[in-house]
């Protein structure tokens, strides 16, 4: 087991934990709710494509286009606090189990549109779906540690960041080509019944905690002030406070760029929109799939993790640099925005597992709450932004594309080394 300082940083020796095979082989509750979390995956990305291509068709817009993604994010950041605070309530894989039958009913009412004039209904549908993600998303990772041991955390983490970028890729590519053969509303059917499959499966995981009682007991009434205390424990703790910006850092220039990739995908000219957008898509999940498998080979033991997070968020704003620089040919901009998000992936395993490996069982549903707020909140304001630019201000999208990435990597370095710079004096006083 790795061993803790007094003041809840690890020692910096190398992590002997299991390898993903290993782990999956020989953990069967962690085995279990992979699987279950990777076909909820799927069903997400699968969705989103879809819905592209409805609202693309239905009002062809930019603003249009990413009014989808920014009530996604907002849906899917604004209940985080609360829906954190519920994974520390209740039992945890009841709240996995009833996102998911919800979100099979909210996937299947997307049939329902079927002319311009009921567009609108995509709206709240695409928020709905997103906000019982939200519900998901904080009780499986404040779940993580309690079904794996703690120097397998970063195993376990880069499997599920490596999980969620592979279906997201496989999903958006899958999306993309039913939607294009068969329309929409036969997407919408199939991922109804991912998230059925999701529910049925994660009732088989047993999960050790059941939640504190004590937090149940008028817990709307007490629903701020028990949030407030999460808050309050992340700003005690410097070691978590270092920590928590690092995902939000990313996404006040990278929510605006994973918007804008939709666009140069319906650009590129390689068929249908749907086909463009998932491309686009499934670069982006190879990407982050293996952004975290390459981290935690170059940066296996603790006292590397703070380096290699200081380095990835200016990495990817480089490479997506490099999209808006060179010309959009289809191989050329799906590797470019693969590498991107190799970074930005890294980025979020490794935040990811730092968080747990510095929090208490009791809070951690608030603080992964909390950090998916601040990510989510600020992706929804970027995409908000970029879309408005193009529309609106009548921006090119190549010149937008050029100052998201110009921003991403000067706050990303500016980030980075302040990070490292006070990380490194905290070893260093241990």
């Amino acid at each position: 087991m790795i061993v803790a300082h007094p003041s809840g940083t690890l020692n910096p020796q190398e992590i002997k934990g299991k390898g993903m095979l290993e782990l999956l082989k020989k953990n069967k509750e962690f085995r279990r709710l992979w699987l279950a979390s990777s076909i909820s995956f799927f069903g997400n990305w699968f969705t989103v494509v879809a819905q592209f291509v409805l609202i693309e068709e239905m009002m062809g817009s930019a603003i249009a286009l990413g009014s989808i993604l920014v009530i996604r994010m907002f849906a899917f950041a604004f209940p985080q606090p609360f829906t954190g605070l519920l994974a520390d309530a209740w039992n945890r894989r009841t709240l996995m189990v009833v996102s998911n039958l919800l979100s099979a009913f909210a996937a299947a009412a997307h049939v329902l549109v079927n002319e311009p004039s009921e567009a609108w209904m995509i709206y709240p549908l695409a928020g709905l779906l997103m906000m019982l993600n939200a519900l998901h998303v904080p009780a499986e990772r404040a779940a993580l540690p309690t079904i794996v041991d703690e120097e397998d955390l970063i195993t376990a983490n880069t499997i599920e960041s490596a999980t969620w970028s592979t279906m997201l890729a496989l999903g958006a590519a899958a999306g993309g080509l039913v939607t294009s053969l068969w329309g929409p509303t036969t997407s919408f059917w199939i991922d109804a019944a991912t998230f059925l499959l999701a529910a049925v499966l994660l009732r088989t995981v047993n999960i050790p905690s059941s939640g504190d009682p004590k937090l149940r007991r008028g817990l709307m009434k007490r629903a701020f002030s028990h949030i407030k205390e999460g808050g309050k424990e992340i700003i005690r703790r410097p070691n978590v406070r270092r920590v928590i910006p690092s995902k939000g850092v990313w996404s006040i220039f990278g929510g605006g760029l994973v918007f804008l990739i939709v666009l140069i995908g319906i650009e590129l000219g390689v068929g249908s929109a749907a086909m463009g957008i998932g491309i686009m898509y499934t670069a982006r999940g190879i990407g982050t799939g293996l952004g975290p498998i390459v981290a935690r080979i170059l940066a296996p033991n603790q006292d590397q993790h703070a380096r290699a997070l200081a380095l990835v968020i200016p990495i990817s704003g480089l490479f997506y640099l490099c999209v808006a620089l060179l010309p959009w040919k289809v191989w050329l901009t799906v590797s470019l925005i693969v590498i991107a998000h190799m970074a930005s992936g890294a980025n979020w395993v490794l935040s990811t597992t730092l968080l747990q490996q510095r929090s208490e069982d009791e809070w951690r549903g608030r603080l992964m709450g909390i950090d998916m707020l601040i990510v989510t909140a600020f992706m929804g304001i970027s995409t908000l932004l970029a879309s408005a630019m193009i529309d609106v201000f009548e921006w090119t999208l190549r010149s937008v594309v050029l100052l998201f990435s110009i921003g991403l990597f000067t706050v990303g370095t500016a980030w980075g080394w302040h990070f490292y710079r006070t990380e490194s004096g905290n070893h260093a006083s241990s």
